[in-house]
């Protein structure tokens, strides 16, 4: 990425009819480039551990709400606060999509865009939730 901004045409996603290999492909590359640019705003690491190790595979999308709590609960205060910025910043950029796919790539789970927007939502909540208690 040259400027190293988010370029939101460039991580929209639009399946056709071209095969899911073909995809993956596409999806894959673009997702890891923008999880290797150098600009700590757009990287989402945090939120990538979140998805890899908290809400993996054996875990059910039931169990979100409780796993969120765990992550700020149990985590280290650098990575609370880089994950919260991180939600924040997918909050205010409004593209379920992007979610979905992110989380498709890193987490190997296939969310609806209405699950992957509900699920921004409630993280952005809770974080604010957990800051004011604080």
């Amino acid at each position: 990425m040259k400027n190293n901004k988010y370029d939101k045409s460039k991580y929209c996603f639009h399946y056709s009819g071209e095969s899911i290999a073909y995809n993956y492909a596409v999806v894959n590359g673009v997702l890891k480039e923008a999880m290797n640019t150098t600009d700590e705003d757009y990287n989402f690491k945090e939120f990538k551990y979140f998805i890899e190790v908290y809400f993996n595979l054996s875990m059910d999308y039931a169990d979100l709400e409780k796993l969120v709590d765990d992550f700020l609960e149990n985590e280290r205060k650098n990575s609370v606060m880089r994950f919260a910025k991180e939600v924040k910043k997918l909050y205010v950029l409004n593209d379920p999509e992007f979610i979905k796919n992110f989380v498709f790539i890193f987490g190997h789970r296939a969310l609806s865009l209405k699950k992957a927007n509900d699920m921004i939502e409630m993280m952005f909540k809770k974080i604010n939730e957990f800051h004011c208690s604080k």
